[in-house]
């Protein structure tokens, strides 16, 4: 084991369970970022264009809350 994680384990050892989950936590965040970006290929093109393609209609939500019978004045804050 590296001289590092002997002294990351001496310190974790004397934190509060607390203190050990905050430092897991920040952690897995950081492993969650450093996941590599890879270019997309013929399948992931062909999901983003089916996925574009399928998501051309548009309405607004007033207009969608209307159809519902609802009226979008009493629904906001």
């Amino acid at each position: 084991m590296s001289n590092i994680k002997k002294l990351t384990h001496k310190l974790i050892d004397n934190l509060t369970d607390e203190q050990v989950e905050q430092i897991f936590n920040i952690m897995k965040s950081i492993k969650i970022l450093s996941i590599p970006t890879v270019k997309p290929d013929e399948l992931d093109l062909h999901l983003i264009k089916e996925a574009e393609t399928d998501n051309e209609e548009y309405i607004d939500i007033n207009n969608f809350v209307k159809e519902l019978g609802l009226n979008p004045d009493e629904l906001q804050n």
